[in-house]
């Protein structure tokens, strides 16, 4: 896997109903902060600033773990979802003092922590390859779309539920999508157009 893909990649709408999976496993990463205090914005600032460069830092360095990561607002304020490739890559980025992690961790807890004036929050989910599924309709490749296979849904794929119990089976994602081609009898989309797969360096 490769954390980025060209920019063609990144912003191509791709028609129709699509899915996408990973053949192994991965760490979920997510964290986002809120701002108590709206007149006190200028710790807010700062903490996206760091946020920012440990992101832009990680996708040029993928030797530490991270595979990809996306960025959105949850409580009017920035999160980042980010995807790893184990639970020891994350924890050993964010426990080593010559990187950029702990000292933003120093100086959030030696100063903001103290007054509140913002939160933050994080949740972390270690993920099996057989036990996630993601699906896309008009959609440029996100999430596990980008740090996966992408591709159209056909009639043996149209659920999750149906996604699931095939790789529940021991299936990896390819022979999912053989197995739906072989019950359409042609391999066609759902809607009559050909199975199409993208992985992480097709443009």
């Amino acid at each position: 896997m490769v954390s980025l893909l060209s920019k063609r990649s990144r912003t191509k709408l791709y028609d129709g109903r699509w899915t996408g999976q990973c053949d192994r496993d991965y760490v979920l990463y997510i964290f986002g902060a809120r701002l108590n205090r709206p007149w006190k914005v200028r710790p807010l600032f700062r903490a996206v600033l760091y946020a920012y460069k440990m992101r832009t830092w990680l996708l040029r360095n993928p030797q530490h773990g991270m595979i990809h990561a996306e960025r959105g607002i949850v409580h009017g304020c920035p999160v980042v979802i980010s995807y790893w490739r184990s639970f020891d890559e994350l924890e050993a980025f964010s426990r080593d003092s010559n990187l950029l992690h702990v000292p933003a961790w120093k100086w959030y807890m030696s100063t903001v922590h103290k007054t509140g004036d913002f939160g933050f929050w994080h949740e972390m989910y270690q993920v099996h390859a057989a036990e996630s599924s993601g699906i896309y309709a008009h959609m440029p490749r996100v999430g596990v779309a980008r740090i996966g296979q992408h591709a159209a849904i056909t009639r043996g794929t149209q659920t999750a539920a149906e996604r699931m119990r095939l790789r529940q089976e021991g299936m990896t994602y390819g022979e999912v999508l053989d197995n739906a081609a072989s019950e359409n009898g042609r391999g066609d989309r759902a809607s009559g157009d050909p199975v199409t797969t993208t992985s992480d360096g097709d443009a």
